[in-house]
């Protein structure tokens, strides 16, 4: 235990502070750092802003794409229907499918077709009660011929598409979509 001397020595002494002191500390130099970085995030939250307005706007047009895509989509499944149904059964044909079809869903012209063609007889495009005329067998020289213009794109054996039947067609489906609207 101290004894009495040595506590009045210590409790006399002052206490030197290590540190010299400071009458006020210095902080220009922290707000220029902080001045600096808030610079720095206003032009990085601006630049954000932009390309999420950018972004957004693209956005849009690709939604806009996107719904003419699926409306191409399904006037064209609407279509390959049709003619499904116009080849299974050939007494249905454009002008009575656009007469009396009135669905829009690809998957009802198949069942609605079915029942179509129980009602609509099969039309036969010659007179009752004559008899057909007996179809002649092509000559061997017009049956080469028919070949020979298949190869060129052109009679009834075509090989390739026509120029000019692709934008025949979608000519064709554009008025029809005009006419109706």
């Amino acid at each position: 235990m101290p004894n009495n001397e040595e506590i009045e020595k210590t409790s006399t002494e002052p206490v030197k502070d290590p540190a010299p002191a400071q009458d006020k500390p210095d902080f220009a130099d922290d707000v220029e750092k902080w001045k600096h970085f808030s610079r720095e995030n206003e032009n990085r939250a601006s630049e954000n802003y932009r390309k999420l307005q950018e972004s957004e706007k693209h956005a849009g047009e690709l939604d806009e794409k996107l719904t003419a895509a699926n409306g191409e989509l399904h006037a064209s499944r609407m279509e390959n229907a049709k003619l499904k149904a116009m080849l299974k059964h050939p007494q249905l044909t454009q002008e009575v499918f656009d007469s009396l079809f009135n669905g829009d869903d690809p998957d009802e012209v198949e069942s609605w077709a079915e029942q179509a063609a129980r009602l609509i007889p099969m039309l036969s495009s010659e007179p009752a009660g004559e008899d057909p005329e007996p179809q002649k067998k092509p000559t061997a020289t017009q049956a080469t011929k028919h070949i020979i213009d298949g190869a060129k794109g052109e009679g009834m054996f075509r090989t390739g598409p026509v120029k000019g039947e692709a934008y025949k067609r979608a000519m064709e489906r554009q008025q029809a979509r005009q006419k109706k609207n």
